[in-house]
């Protein structure tokens, strides 16, 4: 992600509706799986810290990211440092739970499987992952570009590859389902091979009272995830024990 996309995520990832959502929903399903007490927490690419506050409700958050601008921006809010999910810089066991939000699909991720393992060897026994990417290939538009995403995920796929590394799955959804038409439709140029690139990311220019409403659905969104799982969404979320 370039530079200064890190200054706009930073100041606007406590009101954009998406970042809004999805820590709610994330803080209930971590609830379900992680008591909240001394344990010790990985925001595996951590980007300018969004989850390292919430994160540190359920222990002692510490976030890494390759991006020198997003380690600067996340320890203003939290424990961070700079490294390589591919190769993080701890023992083996150290952690009793991996948050993983969005990094899997970006291009500087030369290998998901290699930063699994990596995941799965830093975890203490029984520790657990939680892994959130973008989902449908087909999907991919100018915020994944802007962002330098590489692949979107669908939720088998991403199954196959945590049960090859011998993590076993304790809930697995799709998420952002009830925008999900919408977002066809925004995406409909490119999906039928019209694609627009702009150089600006303009997800961040939504009326108010639009970003409070979506804000809304994925808050319902949240409440139901807690009982159900969605089969199609905009995003998946894996949960995996180690």
């Amino acid at each position: 992600m370039e530079k200064k996309y890190y200054s706009v995520l930073y100041h606007h990832q406590n009101t954009f509706w998406w970042y809004k959502g999805m820590k709610d929903i994330n803080i209930r399903l971590i609830k379900k799986f992680l008591p909240r007490g001394e344990n010790r927490i990985l925001d595996a690419g951590c980007g300018a810290g969004a989850a390292l506050p919430y994160l540190s409700q359920f222990g002692n958050a510490v976030g890494i990211d390759a991006s020198s601008d997003a380690v600067r921006y996340a320890k203003t809010i939290g424990k961070a440092m700079k490294g390589n999910i591919m190769h993080l810089p701890f023992k083996n066991e150290t952690f009793d739970m991996v948050f993983c939000f969005g990094v899997l699909y970006h291009r500087w991720v030369i290998d998901d499987n290699v930063a699994i393992a990596e995941f799965r060897r830093v975890l203490k026994k029984g520790g657990f992952l939680y892994s959130q990417e973008p989902a449908y290939h087909w999907l991919m538009g100018n915020e994944d570009e802007i962002s330098q995403g590489k692949h979107r995920y669908t939720l088998p796929e991403m199954q196959k590859k945590l049960k090859q590394k011998k993590f076993k799955i304790l809930k697995a959804t799709y998420v952002n389902t009830i925008l999900l038409p919408l977002a066809i439709l925004r995406r409909l140029p490119n999906i039928l091979g019209f694609r627009e690139k702009k150089k600006e990311s303009d997800i961040f220019t939504l009326p108010p009272i639009v970003n409070a409403l979506f804000y809304i659905i994925l808050r319902i969104e949240g409440l139901l995830l807690q009982y159900v799982n969605f089969p199609h969404g905009m995003s998946i979320i894996c949960i995996a024990k180690k």
